[in-house]
């Protein structure tokens, strides 16, 4: 008995394409959750979610950044004293930032993720 399949580099064509098509949908999904998430840590310091206001001078929301690539997405704090408003520091209370946002739309990012990912396929 002999058997022959048809059509592998077909599918190998289809899989590596397919591959490709999955990076880049991802590095796109990628930059819009980071950007998201940018606006959402921002939105908690100035008050706008459930978290106690970080908003004086305005330095500290104005100078966060976001970036990403395929595999990660991070918000950064320019302002250097970020870190001292999110933990506790001094008998002071922690605000919370970016944890409380990232929990509030862990779920979000999730789905919207396996969205685009599922798209790219």
């Amino acid at each position: 008995m002999s058997f022959k399949i048809l059509g592998l580099q077909k599918a190998n064509l289809y899989l590596k394409n397919s591959k490709a098509g999955v990076k880049r949908g991802t590095s796109k999904a990628m930059n819009k959750i980071a950007l998201f998430m940018e606006d959402e840590v921002r939105q908690s310091i100035t008050g706008h979610r459930n978290e106690l206001k970080s908003f004086d001078t305005g330095n500290f929301s104005a100078r966060l950044s976001s970036s990403s690539n395929s595999n990660s997405a991070m918000i950064k704090d320019g302002s250097g004293y970020g870190v001292h408003l999110e933990y506790e520091t001094r008998g002071r209370p922690g605000r919370r930032h970016f944890r409380n946002s990232l929990a509030r739309n862990k779920n979000k990012i999730k789905d919207y993720l396996n969205s685009q990912i599922k798209k790219s396929v």
